[in-house]
């Protein structure tokens, strides 16, 4: 494969993950009307300073393609997705910071994008005891 194809597969990979948590995400009941918020923010971190950099790389930059189109097509009921992302250096200690920063933040994550298995694992737990909805890319 080359890295187009990559590049694609990576990307229809992260816009059908995405989707499907938008979905799941908005079919909760509906909030009171003019309970809107700003923005949705989705929280990901992943390995671009380690030796996973490369396959990450593409699937950070698929997102960020994905969420300029889906916020040029009205985001959600009007309201603008965005991402906040963390380079965790393929390093277990760094992605457990980076969960604990994300889970601190405001809004509250609703859905995490993981990019290594080693992360997710060892996170799992914490996942589910704090709510919050969870995609890896790792086996």
């Amino acid at each position: 494969m080359n890295k187009e194809s990559i590049r694609k597969s990576v990307l229809l990979s992260v816009t059908a993950l995405v989707s499907l948590a938008l979905v799941f995400g908005c079919a909760a009941p509906k909030a009171a009307p003019g309970a809107k918020p700003d923005k949705v923010v989705i929280h990901h971190f992943g390995d671009l300073s380690g030796p996973y950099a490369a396959i990450t790389a593409s699937a950070v930059a698929g997102f960020e393609d994905f969420a300029e189109w889906y916020n040029s097509q009205g985001g959600i009921d009007g309201v603008p997705i965005d991402d906040m992302f963390r380079d965790t250096g393929g390093k277990l200690d760094a992605a457990l910071a980076a969960y604990s920063a994300f889970k601190e933040s405001k809004p509250y994550p609703i859905v995490t994008i993981l990019y290594g298995s080693a992360e997710s694992e060892s996170l799992r737990e914490r996942f589910i005891e704090d709510k919050i909805f969870c995609f890896t890319g790792g086996p």
